[in-house]
């Protein structure tokens, strides 16, 4: 078991163990769920997070029929949200609107984004979430992946798309993968 998908299961299992009780009657339990569902928690990954009454009564029921490997989340698979042959006709299409250089960037265009915060200016996190992009993977998968919440990737990829001047997930990865800040 991954210690990402255990410490996702401690967090499901600390909110609902009270709620679980079996010694509870069920307007008891009803009234505990509310409780839960009606405040934020700190996330199994520190986020602020709140949970409906569905999913607690759906995580007790999981608990109770499975135990902790219950409350265990299930391995996902995720599939581009971006087609890569997209990205590849937006890669060609740049390409054809810009006159190619010897190097990926001159050094003109490389002091140019320096004064206006372009590629230079891409944080650490900026630039994971631009490989991700590259990927074609959904803001929800790339929250899932770097450990953070999706208006924290949204956060970021508007800040890519304004220093690489772009105006589509796409235009940011032709243009990093031009620049050469991506590996092929």
């Amino acid at each position: 078991m991954k210690d990402r998908h255990r410490d996702v299961a401690l967090f499901r299992y600390s909110l609902i163990r009270e709620a679980a009780d079996p010694a509870l009657s069920p307007a008891e339990r009803g009234q505990v769920v509310r409780y839960l569902a009606s405040r934020d928690h700190v996330g199994p990954h520190g986020e602020r997070v709140r949970v409906s009454r569905a999913t607690l009564d759906r995580w007790i029921r999981a608990w109770r029929a499975g135990g902790f490997d219950a409350l265990v989340p299930s391995a996902r698979t995720a599939e581009p949200k971006t087609p890569l042959a997209v990205l590849d006709l937006a890669v060609a299409d740049a390409a054809l609107a810009e006159p190619a250089s010897a190097e990926p960037e001159s050094s003109s265009a490389a002091a140019h984004d320096a004064l206006v915060g372009g590629v230079d200016a891409l944080t650490q996190r900026e630039r994971e979430v631009l490989e991700a992009l590259a990927l074609g993977l959904s803001n929800r998968v790339i929250g899932e992946r770097l450990g953070v919440s999706v208006h924290t990737v949204k956060f970021h990829v508007n800040a890519i798309l304004a220093k690489l001047q772009v105006e589509s997930r796409a235009g940011a990865v032709a243009k990093a993968l031009r620049r050469g800040l991506l590996r092929t």
